[in-house]
């Protein structure tokens, strides 16, 4: 894979941007809190409004379970400025290794509106061309 510029560093993720047209979202094995949750949201939300395409790669891999606050604040609060303010629209996820947080995130998923279009993948580089082919449709 090519070295792709860092854009935000936190302990509990990174936020690159691809250069093929999309924000990738790695979360590290770090217990968080709810604050960094929302401060790497809020980081994750500047960068898919500087990008325009509204496509995200969230590599849940090595993440924690989602607490119930951070699931609600992402249904209730984040998505619905993620898809108004930065046109967020496909996320293509990378599911979480351990069970307990996959079930978090299919939690959210189940709950969430119909935008943005949310797909799962076993495999990184299916997951990239899924959100590449996303990008030849919108131009």
């Amino acid at each position: 894979m090519m070295s792709l510029k860092l854009d935000y560093d936190h302990p509990a993720a990174e936020l690159r941007t691809d250069p093929t047209g999309f924000i990738r979202l790695t979360w590290k094995p770090h217990r968080r809190t709810l604050a960094e949750f929302q401060l790497v949201m809020e980081q994750f939300l500047r960068l898919l409004a500087r990008q325009g395409t509204g496509l995200a790669l969230i590599d849940q891999r090595q993440m924690p379970a989602l607490i119930p606050a951070e699931q609600d604040w992402t249904l209730s609060d984040w998505l619905p400025r993620a898809t108004r303010q930065a046109g967020y629209r496909y996320g293509a996820v990378l599911p979480a290794d351990d069970v307990i947080a996959r079930l978090a995130t299919t939690n959210i998923l189940m709950q969430a509106p119909d935008w943005p279009v949310y797909r799962l993948f076993a495999e990184e580089l299916v997951a990239i061309d899924w959100l590449q082919r996303q990008l030849a449709v919108k131009s």
